[in-house]
């Protein structure tokens, strides 16, 4: 059944999630409430919208009710247009609904401007109840929205919700929702205990539009205590009537933690895996405490960690974040060392009094790490709390442990107040141990004006929090934005073998003055839109910077060419270190994208190369003169693991105009060994090319400038200088040219020379247009999460422009303010030191040059 109420407007009617907060056009609440609940409470929900786009939206909203005899979900509509950078509060907004009966669910946002087109909106609620009969005040959750695509990014079969508990202190509830408009979904709710072991579980299936909440789950299976963790998989999912499903098998899943005398909620969101390897494994609790604070309030934060794994027995690394801004400068991160097993949760209460106990403030970073390397997905949570006034009971807020990750710039903290009844502050976190950031807060009114600014200094390694933070610039009353942004980043180097992205964290708190019970606001990462055609089929940053192949397989539109099927690479009685093939490509026709897929394997004995050498795919330009005179242009770079394979799938787009018809292509391997060689006996690669329909994204032109070639570094001897070795080159930049991209792949190898160049120093790549300089620094600071991570040798090292068992993707340089169409723009190469200065190697060590093998292109586009 269908409803709609217009003017509001009223439907009786839809679609989940990643695990934080982003901005979407549509958005899932996961609970609303207008509901009478326990010891005389309340409970409503008050939402906040913030538009961070450039067109206005046409906001409608949609309650998805828990009650079956509700009808189906509640459609509002005919809203007023939200327009650029405005917000609007929703309080109590089962309200908007007039005579809606009370009760309780999920709530989908959507947002489209007038064209019915999407705008990406900002959204966030805080569920609450009055403090008491005859208190003021209030107590409360924040509930964050789930970004909601409908690209089946919520459609992961399995979810975790930490932290539950059902004793004389506190109860746990536990709620799923399905948004999806015709399928019916089946879960298993599995209860683990503290370590590891199930104790219970239950089965609910839930139909299309439906929200369901388990309260006090535990003490409902007949469970007692605290350390549970719940496991909601998705067992199978159908279409409703039958037939071919139309959406993903979206859902999501929440927690709420309540303390059973104060009636105060803590929000449980639900954390997912981290499939990228490497930071963004680690979990960031943007901020802890041990502290007083005002009215008599004294906060402490309990830390809860899960191992979702089976890895067995894990190191868990819990690392301090200092707060002020002013960071460790050279020092090393405060730390504290145990171990966890898989599957188990463990409770570190009082974290910060108990483990770190110099420090009142602080944000942490926990991560895992097992043999070879590897870095665990561990899951994480926290609690920071204070006895009520009387003492007899707790008020506190969820704070997620976030991954880590290179977040969007900017980010955006919405719903801060500052009034007789609530203030707000402001945290950031910079969780890099090398990059001084400086970031500008400006906050937003509700009609969309800033009204004012501060400006943030934030040391590596550091934290700040800007308590009263609308206050402190003179601003009051509801309804405030803050969006943060980053303004300028320095990289001082301190610890070269750390991250050297510019990243920060954004959270609020927003503070009921009354009961001084917090809410927490996680910073929403605005994540800037896909570049233009960036392509339908694949999204090849997915995986980034390790590329692993994809399971699914290709599609039957696309088309498949493959070259070099496990063609061996060897030295010994006969030179295999390059292989040549033919390749027949498509003859016409603009792509889409073209992805190019690489099958590095052992010999059929299974004994590969025991070390790490360098590869290249090469396209010959001028396969009819004599080999020798042959010209190149490289298509992939990698290095080879050691001792195993890897499969990796990279996109090869721009490269797609020399890739038609009958081509001749060369695969190197820099290896020397081969049957019979005690260090292995060589490789077997296989490259497919995939080409997928589509929409052209293809440039209008290639220029090759240089195929992959060797240039020594650190000699000064005349005629031996990166300059004298590297001749300006004259490109004509044609007068349609709209943009014009550099592709630069540089790679350092030798080492024992000064500095450890130039496989284990730091260089700086300039490439100059017409004088005017653009440079990248290569280096891998990320070696060690390689999820190759069976291989063998120093592969968890710092390289310079690579890691063993990767691909060098390369950097791509956009040059277009430095060309002008129509005229002849001349490029020119150099290399330095990351400093500037001009490598000299005072120390060769044992005749071993050290060098870069480099290769450039040009990719032209036209209008």
């Amino acid at each position: 059944m269908r409803s709609t109420i217009f003017g509001l407007v009223l439907i009786i009617a839809g679609q989940a999630a990643a695990a934080n907060p982003e901005h979407s056009y549509r958005q899932i609440i996961p609970a609303v409430a207008h509901i009478e609940g326990f010891a005389g409470s309340f409970w409503r929900t008050d939402l906040v919208i913030f538009n961070p786009s450039d067109r206005a939206a046409i906001v409608s909203l949609r309650i998805l009710p828990s009650r079956p005899d509700a009808g189906g979900p509640i459609d509002v509509v005919g809203l007023p247009p939200l327009e650029p950078m405005q917000t609007r509060k929703f309080s109590d907004v089962w309200g908007v609904v007039p005579g809606l009966a009370a009760g309780a669910g999920a709530m989908v946002v959507e947002a489209l401007d007038g064209d019915g087109q999407p705008v990406p909106i900002v959204v966030d609620s805080r569920t609450w109840s009055p403090g008491g009969t005859g208190s003021a005040g209030s107590y409360g959750q924040g509930i964050p929205a789930v970004a909601w695509r409908q690209d089946g990014a919520l459609a992961g079969v399995e979810r975790r919700v930490l932290d539950l508990e059902s004793s004389a202190e506190f109860r746990t509830n536990l709620g799923i929702v399905n948004p999806t408009g015709s399928l019916e979904q089946s879960f298993l709710v599995k209860i683990l205990d503290a370590g590891g072991a199930e104790a219970g579980r239950v089965y609910h299936r839930l139909g299309p539009h439906a929200h369901l909440q388990r309260n006090d789950i535990l003490r409902e299976m007949g469970l007692e205590g605290s350390g549970y963790t719940a496991v909601i998989r998705r067992t199978r999912w159908e279409t409703v009537g039958g037939g071919a499903a139309t959406e993903a098998p979206d859902f999501v899943v929440y927690g709420s933690k309540v303390d059973q005398r104060s009636n105060d909620p803590t929000y449980l969101a639900a954390q997912v895996e981290t499939t990228q390897s490497g930071l963004p494994k680690h979990r960031v609790v943007p901020a802890a405490a041990k502290t007083g604070g005002a009215d008599g309030s004294f906060w402490q934060t309990d830390v809860t960690i899960h191992s979702a794994g089976d890895a067995g027995v894990t190191a868990m690394v819990v690392e301090l974040i200092p707060t002020g801004g002013v960071g460790i400068g050279g020092g090393s991160p405060e730390r504290y060392v145990t171990t966890i097993g898989g599957g188990q949760t463990k409770a570190l209460n009082d974290i910060i009094g108990s483990r770190f106990d110099d420090h009142e403030i602080a944000a942490l970073v926990v991560q895992g790490l097992v043999g070879g390397g590897a870095s665990p997905d561990l899951r994480v949570s926290s609690r920071t709390w204070t006895p009520t006034a009387g003492g007899e009971a707790t008020m506190g807020q969820g704070i997620p442990g976030i991954p880590r990750r290179s977040v969007a710039d900017p980010a955006v903290v919405p719903g801060l107040e500052a009034s007789a009844e609530f203030r707000t502050n402001i945290g950031l976190v910079n969780p890099s141990q090398n990059i001084r950031e400086t970031l500008d807060i400006t906050y937003y009114d509700a009609a969309g004006a800033a009204r004012g600014s501060t400006d943030v200094v934030l040391e590596p390694w550091s934290h700040i929090q800007l308590d009263s933070a609308l206050d402190a610039i003179g601003l009051q009353g509801s309804e405030f934005t803050a969006v943060v942004a980053m303004t300028e980043s320095e990289n001082l180097m301190i610890r070269p073998s750390e991250s050297w992205e510019p990243v920060f964290m954004a959270y609020g708190s927003r503070i009921d003055r009354i009961t001084n019970d917090p809410t927490f606001i996680e910073g929403v990462r605005l994540t800037p839109e896909p570049p233009k055609g960036q392509g339908d089929w694949v999204d090849f940053s997915a995986d980034e910077p390790w590329y692993r192949c994809p399971s699914d397989p290709i599609p039957a539109e696309a088309t498949l060419v493959r070259a070099f099927d496990r063609a061996a690479h060897w030295f010994g009685s006969e030179n295999h270190r390059s292989v040549t093939a033919e390749a027949d490509f498509p003859e016409t026709g603009g792509w889409n994208q073209v992805g190019l897929r690489l099958h590095l394997e052992c010999p059929e004995n299974g004994i590969c190369d025991h070390w790490d050498r360098t590869g290249s795919l090469q396209l010959v330009l001028n396969p009819d003169d004599p080999e020798e005179e042959w010209e190149y242009l490289e298509v992939m770079r990698q290095i080879t693991p050691y001792r195993v394979g890897m499969c990796q799938y990279v996109d090869i787009t721009a490269l797609a105009p020399m890739l038609t018809g009958r081509r001749t292509l060369v695969s190197w391997i820099d290896t020397w060994v081969g049957p019979g060689h005690s260090d292995g006996e060589g490789w077997r690669i296989t490259f497919d090319f995939v080409f997928y329909p589509g929409a052209d994204r293809t440039p209008d032109e290639v220029v090759n400038i240089w195929g992959r070639r060797s240039i020594e570094v650190g000699n000064l001897d005349p005629g031996h200088t990166v300059d004298a070795q590297t001749e300006p080159v004259a490109v004509a930049i044609p007068a349609d040219a709209s943009r014009v991209e550099a592709r630069l792949i540089t790679t350092g190898h030798s080492f024992g020379n000064s500095e450890n160049c130039a496989e284990f120093c730091v260089m700086r790549q300039d490439l100059y247009l017409d004088g005017e300089r653009r440079s990248v620094v290569p280096w891998r600071t990320d070696c060690e999460y390689n999820p190759v991570n069976d291989q063998q040798g120093t592969w968890l090292y710092d390289r310079n422009g690579w890691c063993p068992g990767a691909i060098t993707i390369g950097e791509i340089i956009d040059i277009t303010d430095m060309v002008t169409p129509g005229e002849t723009a001349v490029l020119d190469f150099d290399i330095r030191m990351q400093d500037g200065e001009e490598y000299e190697n005072t120390n060769p060590g044992g005749g071993l040059t050290p060098f870069e093998w480099v290769s450039l292109q040009l990719y032209i586009y036209r209008e």
